[in-house]
């Protein structure tokens, strides 16, 4: 398992495609940033850009972003109303406790780099979040001992024990940075290894659990997206394969350390559930965001049907009645294949106009691929719980999407994925 690369921007992780309201209305946008642990089927899209429509540049007809986000916000109540299956529960969450108001708090007060998506670190820093061999002890440390102010932020964040979007503006959750959250992560992972050659593994496991939890603000509040989800997956596959690198060589021998480090990197969610909550999420942000904007923003009333995609309403319905079949199609030990059918938009049977057609193709793009990509990742994490159940001579568990047991080489003591999985590297035990 290669770390993912600390550079890499899911900026379109499956069909949240960018649908951008300025100049031109609705554009076709590549997916940028394809990961290979995370979808590397990538979907070919046209070479040339397709457009609904030129915006019409008359002063009378063009409308603010003010008046396209209350038209935007109007609309989609209307359709919460209308899509009941849709609907919402938001918890509320004092501020204190929500992990990812926090986060969002951090970059405001932290993030800049050279491209304003990255927090400002020394190279010497980076150069060790980027490559593990290049791990100073003395310059971490003193670098830490500088900087204990943000690495309090940093665990503030992290340890937060709740998340939640409740009363957040589109804006504010609709694009998410990957690269600051994870270096916020491998900042805690350089301090846990620091602390583990100090002799300090309650320290270390403090900063591994936090790092774990971390990722469950980017997919554990109500409406994840694909891009948000991504974002936990990168952060709980970097932080497995640290322990794997870092922590397990130093506690192979010593079941009572193992049974503790197993349960602090254990991560459980019933993947039928949390496909719901996902698809239910992507569809909030997608449509509130991108998709109304696009649709109003040509200065037409809300609900007019003199708007270039004609029949917008319908284009809605199809979209969210596609969700609705797609859930009652969903079960715990689903195939990939399945779920990407139950999913698929039956646009053959659609009775839309040519523009809605197009756009709703647009729509299921990457998400068949992205799938791919996490269940690539729920079997990797899978295999760091078998390696250490191994360890400590107990069953390992099987892998979660196939169903089939994991392949243990007693004489090598390697632990080898199912025949036919891809992608995914073995794991030594020390």
């Amino acid at each position: 398992m290669a770390l993912i690369s600390k550079h890499t921007l899911m900026r379109a992780a499956g069909p949240t495609l960018l649908l951008l309201a300025s100049g031109i209305v609705i554009q076709r946008v590549s997916p940028a940033g394809n990961h290979p642990e995370i979808g590397s089927e990538s979907t070919e899209l046209h070479s040339s850009t397709w457009k609904i429509h030129e915006r019409d540049r008359s002063p009378e007809r063009r409308l603010s972003r003010e008046e396209v986000d209350a038209k935007a916000a109007e609309w989609f109540e209307f359709l919460l109303e209308r899509y009941p299956w849709l609907q919402v529960n938001f918890r509320q969450v004092p501020d204190a406790d929500n992990g990812f108001l926090l986060y969002l708090e951090l970059l405001e007060d932290y993030q800049g780099g050279a491209d304003g998506t990255a927090l400002p670190l020394p190279a010497p820093i980076l150069s060790m979040l980027d490559d593990p061999e290049s791990f100073s002890a003395e310059v971490l440390a003193k670098w830490l001992e500088n900087n204990q102010g943000l690495m309090e932020r940093i665990l503030a964040v992290a340890e937060a024990p709740d998340r939640s979007v409740n009363g957040m503006a589109p804006r504010d959750i609709s694009f998410i940075e990957a690269r600051p959250a994870v270096q916020i992560a491998d900042l805690l992972m350089l301090e846990a290894r620091l602390s583990l050659k100090n002799g300090d593994p309650g320290r270390s496991m403090r900063n591994y659990k936090a790092a774990m939890n971390l990722a469950e603000h980017f997919d554990g509040m109500e409406t994840p997206s694909l891009f948000s989800k991504t974002v936990a997956i990168i952060l709980r596959n970097n932080t497995h394969q640290h322990f794997v690198r870092e922590v397990l060589p130093t506690i192979t021998n010593n079941p009572a350390s193992l049974a503790d480090w197993r349960v602090a990197l254990r991560h459980d969610e019933e993947f039928s559930d949390s496909i719901k909550t996902l698809r239910t999420g992507e569809w909030h942000i997608s449509t509130r965001s991108m998709l109304l904007p696009g649709l109003v923003s040509d200065g037409a009333t809300l609900g007019e049907t003199d708007m270039k995609v004609p029949d917008p309403q319908a284009l809605l319905d199809l979209l969210a009645e596609s969700l609705r079949s797609g859930f009652s199609q969903l079960s715990e030990n689903a195939s990939s294949e399945s779920i990407v059918q139950a999913f698929t938009l039956d646009l053959p049977k659609a009775t839309l106009s040519q523009q809605a057609n197009e756009l709703a193709s647009i729509c299921e793009v990457g998400f068949k691929p992205w799938l791919h990509g996490l269940n690539r990742n729920r079997t990797s994490l899978a295999m760091t719980d078998a390696l250490m159940a191994i360890a400590l001579n107990e069953e390992p568990v099987v892998d979660p999407v196939s169903g089939e047991p994991f392949r243990w080489d007693p004489d090598t003591r390697t632990l080898h994925p199912p025949a036919g999985s891809e992608n995914i590297e073995s794991l030594a035990l020390p």
